[in-house]
C-alpha cells in the first residue's frame, strides 16, 4: 500500500529528512529563517555624473568616436582635411614658428609699406625708413590720395628731399586690393624679406592678417608697426574675418568678387 508522495520516489530526501541538504552549483544551501526581522536590502544606484561630464566631455567623447569611425570608413577625407589646414593657417604658421622659409629675415630686401589715405601713416612710415638704410618705402593709394598726400607733407615740410628708394603704387581701392597690387610688385621685383606694415593702431590687425595671407605665405617676414593718426575708432571682427576670406580667395585662385565692388562704391569715377 502506497505510503503518499515520501515513499513514491525511494531514495529522493525531502527537506523532513534530517540529513536533507541540498546543494545549489555545488554549494551548500542554507536556509534562513527570520521571524519578524526586517531585511536590508542594499540598493546600488547610479552614480549620476556632472553637468561639467554631461555636457562637455561626454559630448566630445562621442564626436572623437564618430570621428574615429568615419576616418576609418574613408580615410583620405581627414588627410585631405588636414592638408588644407596647413594650406589655411601656413601664413600664421610660417610667420610664427622659428626655423621656418619665411619666419627669419633673409636676403637683402627690407620693404616699409603704408597707405596714404592718412598723413599720419606716411609720416610713421619715412621716419621708419630713414632709421633703415636701404630699405624701399611703398605708399599705396589711389592716385588722387598719393598727390593730396604729397602736397601735404611738401607744405609741411616732411616729405624726402630725396625721393630714391620710394615706390608708388595706386592699384587696390581698399586694403584687400592694395595689399594684392604690393604682393604682385614684390614677386616681379624683390627676393623674399622683410615687409613691415604701417597703420593706425585700429587697421593694424586687419592688415597684418591680410599681408600674412597674401605675402608672409610667398615667404615674406611680415611685422606691423602703429602710428597714431586721426582715425583709431576699433574696427568690426566681423570686417577683419571677411576680408581674411577674400584674401584667402585670392590667394588659391587669383580672384577677389568683391574687388570691382568696392572700386565703385570707393571711387565711381575711375576708369
Amino acid at each position: 500500500m502506497s505510503g503518499g508522495p515520501a515513499d513514491s520516489n525511494p531514495g529522493f530526501h525531502t527537506g523532513s529528512d534530517p540529513d536533507f541538504n541540498p546543494e545549489l552549483n555545488g554549494r551548500p544551501h542554507h536556509h534562513h529563517h527570520h521571524h519578524g526581522e526586517a531585511v536590508k536590502v542594499k540598493v546600488r544606484r547610479r552614480r549620476r555624473r556632472s553637468p561639467l561630464f554631461r555636457h562637455l566631455a561626454l559630448p566630445s567623447l562621442e564626436l572623437a568616436t564618430a570621428l574615429g569611425q568615419f576616418a576609418r570608413r574613408w580615410p583620405a577625407v581627414p588627410a585631405a582635411a588636414g592638408v588644407l589646414a596647413v594650406w589655411w593657417f601656413w601664413p600664421w604658421i610660417g610667420n610664427t614658428v622659428p626655423g621656418l622659409a619665411n619666419s627669419a629675415t633673409r636676403g637683402p630686401d627690407e620693404v616699409i609699406t603704408t597707405f596714404v589715405e592718412d598723413p599720419q601713416r606716411t609720416i610713421g612710415a619715412i621716419t621708419l625708413w630713414r632709421e633703415r638704410p636701404g630699405s624701399v618705402l611703398v605708399l599705396q593709394g589711389r592716385t588722387s590720395s598719393q598727390a593730396e598726400n604729397r602736397t601735404y607733407l611738401v607744405s609741411q615740410g616732411r616729405w624726402p628731399s630725396d625721393e630714391r628708394g620710394m615706390v608708388a603704387l595706386t592699384a587696390g581701392c581698399d586694403t584687400v586690393g592694395q595689399l594684392a597690387a604690393l604682393e604682385r610688385w614684390l614677386r616681379l621685383r624683390r627676393t623674399p624679406g622683410r615687409l613691415t606694415v604701417v597703420t593706425s593702431p585700429a587697421h593694424l590687425g586687419r592688415a597684418m592678417a591680410i599681408a600674412r595671407i597674401l605675402i608672409g605665405s610667398r615667404g615674406w617676414h611680415v611685422e606691423g608697426v602703429s602710428v597714431i593718426t586721426g582715425d583709431n575708432q576699433p574696427e568690426s571682427e566681423l570686417r577683419s574675418l571677411r576680408d581674411q576670406g577674400r584674401a584667402q580667395l585670392l590667394r588659391a585662385v587669383g580672384w577677389d568678387p568683391a574687388a570691382e565692388a568696392v572700386c565703385q562704391v570707393r571711387d565711381p569715377y575711375a576708369s
